[in-house]
């Protein structure tokens, strides 16, 4: 197994712990990783410098949305935190706001016909109450 496959499988470990179910700083995931004393070798050069571009890697892959049950988002305070995400629609919704950023991207607002705007509006809201209906379908409020 290859060291950033190895560093995956832990992250999800720790996200999915219960005791970190509101989510991890990269920080805080970093040093989480670091209390597993076979793999803190690992996550280290041969210099001592800390090997930052495995979790980073890992970390743009969530936020590209291409790991399915993790997710990257902003706390109230500012911070990014990187959580699990196992509500049954998650992928849908994903799929809805990546449709409709493209969409967004083809149809520049001032080339956008009332009609393109109308039907842009219908699916944002569609996609607000597809969340929350998933978000209430799991229990988060």
């Amino acid at each position: 197994m290859s060291t950033t496959s190895e560093m995956l499988t832990r992250v999800q470990n720790i996200l999915h712990d219960p005791k970190n179910q509101k989510g991890l700083t990269r920080q805080e995931l970093w040093q989480k990783l670091a209390e597993d004393k076979d793999f803190v070798k690992v996550m280290y050069n041969a210099e001592g410098d800390p090997r930052g571009g495995l979790l980073l890697g890992i970390i743009h892959r969530v936020k590209d949305g291409k790991i399915p049950g993790l997710v990257q988002v902003k706390s109230a305070d500012g911070r990014s935190l990187i959580m699990a995400d196992d509500r049954p629609m998650a992928p849908l919704v994903r799929q809805l706001e990546d449709f409709l950023k493209a969409a967004r991207n083809l149809a520049k607002p001032q080339k956008m016909t009332s009609s393109m705007v109308k039907w842009y509006e219908q699916y944002t809201e569609e996609i607000g109450r597809l969340r929350k209906l998933a978000d209430e379908t799991v229990g988060f409020k």
